[in-house]
Formats: structure tokens, sequence, C-alpha cells
């Protein structure tokens, strides 16, 4: 193993070798520039500015470095062009080999060349499946390019580097190997090549592929060939075939392909990068020879114009100034392969490295994988940490190493030292370590994952392996991150998905501001919760969203702008897998309502329903108005179904009555729970369910009244209520219900005694927000008298209780409403 680029730590008496970069800067600028300004310019008084001729919106088109070294130079300048797409072919992007979106990218390429050729623009690489093209051009050809419409923005051309791995026990690997062992599976490793002559990575052609060489010709013998060392460490972590078992690759039967994007300094460029990542996109859209489902990038960099923990990047830092890169991890993943990239090895902890930091990356940040004690030191891990770089006593696997960086953008952690690989010319490292040795072992787990399930997307894999294994915690910083275990992730990935919700209906059309409105769906088999997401936009960009576990969701809004509310549901299985989203919603919202209801009153007990044999149970419902004016009125129905609300209004001095009002007023064939009826003013509802023998007969009873209460008439927490005269002998038996006229979901307990106060069972019930729950054969059997005790478990709900006994006989009911002293 070579010498340069690599960073000496100190343990005891044994010396480890880390394999790592010097921590030189992404964006150092080309030799040529190397005097020119750095930082953001005013851009009122750049002399780039009067380039512009009229609206100088493009200024915001240009990476602020691109135009601080710009500003005072006279040199040409090297960058990247990033195409705007658009409308038309908007479709066509869907996916990278695209016929319509890479006729788009060469016409584009030929239309910029051809029309800025006269201002000195000079295209120095396209790129056949990226919508970019690096270029030089003056300074003062900046303006005129980023005011063109077919561009989207002009980046720095960044400079970045190689960034210097027992791993497979720390990630479980033998959990699923045999049977998976990444056999069909291509790995491409953008780096500095691999040396395919060494037994662990031979031969050419099979066990590694020579892809692609920015910096050799088709047909060299050394073409995409290792001559540095690092891609060659890299590519052992993840796939060595095993020929010294003690270096086995993660994915030992995967195939290597070797993208050279790095030069023989370890060193190289965004341009380069672009070119390795066009070249995995073209092999896939040209059929995926080599089953290409995973790119590793043990490389990166910061900012050059700023220092220290100043130099990190944004965290995302998806903007335009950075799209061509920012693009390409997103063909990668329309493609169905993973960016997997090393966080980087600054020590810092306000966010990882370029291009880790691009959300569709799986960044990875590093962990010791063996319990190594001792002091370590790492004195060239200076980005955040200074000129000393730093150091730490090691105590246990799985603690974080000093030198990694971590921050929001941190996806997972992955073993780091001690990892033997194979080296350039033949051998072994005893101790590699380094970012660049955890993103390696991660990309070992994807093709493991993508093995075990062929059809698994790129971004489902990705997010198995994120959400899933050990959490670790960053003492520097306190994020916590999953440690990647491969037995975990693919445990979430064979899981199926439950089916897509259906019958997604809201039962009203419109509300106003504070109104609620309730959307529901139908039950999914094998579904243990539900997501429901509400946006102001079909796109449902910027959505709220909510988990629950029941197929209703209540939901209201007091926002101060009209706005149609988009809602859409999807479901959940425990083990992690979710459905598509259901169809989208609409309800129309308007922040003023042109009718207040300022009383609103909750009956329970409203069924047309069958109960115990042979009772068959209906609902009447009576409201009087006792006022002098009309009563505007509106009432919803809450059960397992959530029909219209029906607005009407009642005069002066009279009364309504819906006989079976579940049938006739809702329209449903069948369903029981609780109606709220919302009043401009005062006034008496009672419902009256009664029992037929069987459904459509006369033979009835009479039933039992419910009175309409108010939530200022219920059940809250600290206090206690009392059902007595229950009953549970002979053919009587006793139901309980519960209406929580809240919108706080609670449990609601129930402690039964005997007459002398004995007690004699208890009983939970859980009851959402705004929703009637009953439970029939409540009170133990064998009961000739006894009382409950009920109480509400959380602080801001409302209970509504009553009990039911039941004659079994005849099946009349009696109602025995809650007392609370």
């Amino acid at each position: 193993m070579s010498a340069h680029n690599r960073t000496r730590i100190h343990i005891a008496a044994l010396a480890l070798l880390l394999a790592v970069g010097n921590g030189r800067s992404m964006a150092a600028e080309p030799q040529a520039q190397s005097g020119s300004p750095r930082g953001r310019v005013d851009t009122q008084s750049a002399p780039l500015m009067r380039e512009a001729g009229t609206d100088q919106a493009w200024a915001g088109k240009i990476a602020p470095t691109l135009l601080a070294r710009a500003a005072g130079t006279t040199k040409r300048v090297d960058f990247l062009i990033a195409f705007h797409p658009p409308e038309a072919t908007a479709l066509s992007t869907a996916s990278p080999g695209a016929p319509a979106r890479l006729r788009w990218i060469a016409e584009t390429g030929d239309s910029l060349e051809r029309d800025f050729a006269p201002s000195g623009v000079r295209v120095l690489e396209r790129y056949s499946h990226l919508a970019t093209v690096h270029a030089s051009a003056p300074a003062s050809a900046l303006a005129l390019l980023a005011a063109d419409p077919r561009v989207e923005g002009i980046a720095v051309n960044h400079r970045v580097h190689k960034l210097d791995v027992a791993g497979r026990a720390l990630m479980n690997v033998d959990a699923i190997q045999p049977p998976y062992n990444g056999a069909g599976i291509g790995i491409a490793i953008l780096d500095t090549g691999v040396d395919w002559t060494h037994p662990e990575l031979a031969p050419l052609g099979s066990k590694t592929i020579a892809l692609y060489d920015a910096f050799h010709t088709a047909g060299d013998a050394n073409y995409a060939k290792d001559d540095e060392g690092h891609g060659t460490e890299v590519g052992g972590v993840a796939a060595a075939a095993g020929v010294n078992p003690s270096a086995i690759g993660v994915a030992p039967a995967a195939t290597l392909v070797s993208v050279k994007v790095l030069d023989s300094t370890g060193n190289g460029s965004d341009s380069q990068i672009l070119n390795g990542i066009n070249a995995v996109l073209a092999s896939v859209a040209g059929g995926n020879p080599y089953n290409i489902r995973v790119a590793n990038l043990s490389l990166g960099g910061y900012d050059s114009s700023a220092s220290g923990s100043d130099a990190v990047p944004a965290q995302p830092c998806d903007d335009v100034f950075v799209w061509p890169l920012v693009d390409a991890f997103r063909q990668l993943t329309i493609a169905n392969v993973v960016p997997v990239v090393s966080a980087g090895n600054g020590g810092c902890t306000n966010g990882v490295a370029w291009p880790a930091c691009i959300s569709t990356s799986l960044a990875v940040g590093a962990v010791f994988s063996s319990s190594i004690h001792g002091q370590i030191e790492f004195p060239d891990e200076q980005q955040c940490n200074g000129s000393s770089g730093c150091s730490q006593f090691v105590t246990d696997a799985g603690q974080v190493a000093c030198y990694s960086d971590s921050g929001a953008k941190l996806d997972v952690w992955a073993p780091s030292h001690c990892a033997i690989a194979p080296v350039k010319g033949g051998g072994y490292e005893s101790c590699l370590g380094g970012t660049s040795a955890s993103a390696p072992y991660a990309s070992g787990v994807v093709a493991l994952l993508a093995q075990a399930q062929p059809s698994a997307s790129g971004a489902t894999i990705r997010d198995a392996i994120r959400h899933n294994g050990q959490a670790i915690t960053d003492t520097r910083n306190n994020i916590t991150r999953n440690l990647v275990v491969a037995d975990q992730a693919l445990s979430q990935l064979v899981c199926t998905a439950p089916a897509v919700p259906g019958s997604v209906v809201a039962n009203r059309g419109s509300v106003c501001s504070g109104e609620q409105f309730v959307l529901s769906c139908g039950s999914v088999s094998g579904a243990s919760s539900y997501t429901v997401q509400v946006a102001t936009n079909a796109a449902f960009t910027g959505a709220a969203a909510a988990d629950t576990t029941s197929t209703s969701f209540n939901y209201s809004s007091t926002q101060t702008s009209a706005a149609t509310l988009y809602l859409r549901v999807r479901s959940n299985a425990s083990c992690g897998a979710s459905s598509d989203w259901s169809s989208a919603v609409q309800v129309s919202y308007t922040p003023s309502c042109a009718v207040t209801y300022g009383r609103t009153y909750f009956v329970s007990g409203v069924a047309r329903t069958p109960g115990f044999a042979p009772a068959y149970w209906y609902t009447d419902l009576n409201v009087l108005n006792p006022g002098s004016a009309a009563a505007s009125l509106r009432l919803s129905f809450y059960g397992s179904n959530f029909p219209p609300v029906v607005t009407l209004t009642l005069g002066p001095h009279q009364q309504i009555t819906w006989t079976d009002v579940v049938g006739t007023l809702f329209g449903l064939t069948k369903d029981k729970g609780l109606i709220v009826l919302e009043s401009t003013q005062q006034l008496q509802a009672i419902s009256r369910t009664y029992s037929q023998v069987t459904e459509g007969t006369t033979v009835k009873t009479y039933g039992q009244a419910y009175v309409g209460m108010e939530s200022s008439q219920g059940l809250v927490f600290n206090q206690v209520g009392y059902l007595g005269s229950l009953r549970s002998d002979g053919q009587y038996r006793t139901n309980l219900e519960f209406l929580n006229a809240s919108s706080a979901p609670t449990d609601v307990e129930v402690r039964f005694f005997s007459n002398a106060g004995n007690q004699i069972g208890t009983l939970t019930v859980t009851v959402p927000a705004m929703r009637w729950v009953q439970q029939t054969l409540a009170l133990p059997s064998g009961q000739a008298s006894a009382f409950a005790e009920v109480r509400t478990v959380a602080n801001g709900a409302s209970v509504i209780s009553f009990a039911t006994v039941v004659d079994g006989t005849s099946t009349d009911p009696t109602g025995i409403a809650l007392w609370i002293p």
C-alpha cells in the first residue's frame, strides 16, 4: 500500500493505517484562478453585472462562489451548465434513457454550444444521459448564459478527492449470507479505478468490469485500472471474493464495475464524476448488462470559499447552484441505482461533505467495527478539528469515529476500523478505515438486498437501510442514526405492503374556519395503521401528515385564506411497508362561515344494526325548537360510515321527527354510532333506540331514550361518574357505551362493584376523538345488581356514557345515564 494520502493513527504499541484524504476542499479553484476573489459579491456593483443589460434576475442562477471568482478576473472560468427542462418533456424525464429526454439533452447542448460560441463559450464535455454540459468561458459571458431560458443554473465544477474497514459482524451480514452473497449484482465504484489483477478482484471481464476512465482512452491496457490504490481498497471492502477469508467483502459474489473518476493522486472534479455517472446511466439504459444497483462514491470535500465548519455545505444541498450533480443523483435513483456516499472525514458536526449532502444520496458516517481499546490519533482530519486533527479513546464497537462528519443529512452509520482489504499490486491492508471504508460496507449491503429482492426499487432499498438497524447517537451533536444491519433491513424489504385504501370519502364537500369534517376509507387487510396527508395543492407539496390506527380521520382548519383542501390516505404494515397513496379527495375551504352554529349536541346510541338474536336495533330522532325564531341545523353521522352532512331549517316552536334516522336521513342500510347536531340556538334532541325481533317486522319494543348532550355535560379528567342498577343474571345483560365529545382520544376506565362495594371487575375502553364505542356484555355475568365507576384518562377529553340493561327474552332495553356528582 502506498504511503501518500494515508493517515497514520497510533494505538498503544500497534500502528494502524487509515486510508483517508488530506482534507483538501471540495471547491478548490482551478490553478489558473488561484488569485480570484472569493465569497459572495455585491451584484449591484460587480463589473459582471453590467453585462446583463436589463433584467438582472439571471444573477440568482449563478453559484455565488463562481460569481466571486468571475467578478475580478478577465481569465476564462470553468463551470457546469444545467439545462432547464421545458414543460413538454416533463413526463419524458421520468426515465433516464427515455428517447424524448435523450433527444432534448442532445438538442439543448447543440443549441447552447452553437448560440454562445461567438461569446467565447467553449463546451468541454457533453453527457448523453445528463442535462448538463461542462464548459469554460470568459467571465463576461456568464451573464449572457444565465439570462438564457434554457439554462437552469450555472454551477462550480467542484474539486473532490478520495476520503481515506470486523465490519461484517457488526452489520450482521452472516445472518443473511448464505443465501445472499451479491451474485448477479453490479456495484459501480466511482473512484481511482480497481486493480483487477488482485486475486480478490480478478478476473477482468467477470469479477471486475472496466466501464469508464476519465484519464485513459478505451482500449488502453490500463483503462479504469487503479493507479492510486484507494479504489481497490474500497472495492475490496464491498466485494472482495474471499480468497483470504479474513478479507472477504460484504457481497463477495457481486461484480465490481470500475468507474475511474479520480486521478493517480486521488483527486477529481464534478465534471469527471458526471462523466462516470453518465456512463453508469448509459449502461443501465442499454439493458443493464452488469445489473448495476448501487454506485459507491468514497469521495468528497468542502467549500473552498470558507474554512472550518463554515465550509460545510447546506444540509441538504439541493439548490440550483449544484443542480448538475443533484440531477445526476436523481437520475440514478430513477434508474434504481442507489448512490452511496462517504459522509466525510473532517470531524464536522454541522453536516456532511459534498456530495453526501445531496438529499437522494445515502450518506454514510463511520463507527468503529471492533473494540480497539486505547487512545487513537487522527492528525490529518483537520477540516473542523483544527490543525491537530482529532483523537479519541476507543472502548467499544459502534463508537462514532471522531473524524466522521455528522449532521442533519447523515443517513446511516457503517463500520470503519478495522478491516483487511486488498491493495493495489497485491497483498492486503491490515487496518483500513475512514468514511471511505464505511460507504462500501453499506454498498455491499445494498447489493445483498438487491439480490434478495430484485424487484425492489432503489429508493425502497435505501429506505429499508435507513429506517432499520441499531440506533447510535453521536454524542458530539446528539444526532441519532441507525447502524446498517443487513438482516433488519432485509426484514423490512420482504415486508409486503398492504393494498391501497379504497372508498376514500369526506363527509363534507365544503367547510369554513374551525369546522370539522371526517375523511374515511375502507379497512385494508394487513394494515396496522394509516397515514393521511392534507395539502392545499394537487401535488401535495408541503403536505401535513398524520398517522392513525382508525379508518377515519377528523380534520379542521383555521387558515386565513380560501383554498381547496386535498386529502389522501395510504395503508401501513407493522413491518414498515406502505401502500401507494389513494386518489385525492377535495374539500372546499373558506375562512369565513356563512352560518355560525353556536350550540352542538351529541346524540348517543344511534343504530340500524342487528344485535344479539333476535334483536334488531333502530333509532328514531326528534329535534324540538322551543324558541320564537327559526333554527338552522346541521346533522352529521359518525359510525363506520360518514355520509354527507344534512342541513335544514326548523321553524319556531316546531319539532321534527325522523323514523329510522340512519336509513331515512343518512341513507345507510346498516351502521351504528352517534349524531352530532349543530344549531344556531338552543334546542332539544331526543333519540329513541328500540329493538325489533327481526329486521323490518312490526314487532318491537318502545326502547330507550337518549337526550342529546353538549360537550360541557360530559365526564372529564379527574372526575368520577357512576352507572347504577346494572344487571347480568338470567336473561339480562349490561352493555356500556361511550361517546367522546372532544378532539382528544382517550381511554375510559370502568370499575364494577357489587351492592356491598366489593370490586368485581375492571374494563378499559379506548374511545377515539368524536367517536362512539359500545362494549357489549360489559358486566361480569351472574350479577343480580351492581354499579360502576367511570373515569376518563386523557386530559382534555369529554365523555358521555350510558349503560343499557337488556332483557334477552323480549329484547327490551333500559337506558341508564351516567351520573356525575
